[in-house]
């Protein structure tokens, strides 16, 4: 009789045991959260830096403000302008 119910608390404990290992393991809600909020950061920031580049190139080569440059390139320059200002207010919402 004490041989069955020492028998059953090991094999309790054992199944506890694994239970608590298994739970150690996963990812909890909050963990995958910040996580995710982490890489939204990080994609907006690398928009922001591509757009920032494009920005430049643009005015490396037709001028600050793009003034004195094709109606097509105009165009990409204000479109790119709106873009920035749309990043920049998404990453201070993220933060």
């Amino acid at each position: 009789m004490i041989k069955k119910c020492l028998a059953i608390g090991a094999l309790l404990s054992m199944f506890f045991g694994a239970y608590l290992y298994i739970d150690s393991w996963k990812a909890d809600a909050e963990d995958l959260k910040l996580v995710e909020q982490r890489l939204d950061q990080k994609i907006l920031t690398d928009r922001k830096y591509e757009i920032k580049d494009r920005i430049y190139v643009l005015e490396e080569r037709h001028g600050v403000g793009c003034i004195e440059c094709s109606q097509t390139i105009k165009e990409e320059y204000r479109e790119l302008q709106d873009d920035l200002e749309e990043v920049e207010e998404a990453i201070k919402d993220k933060k």
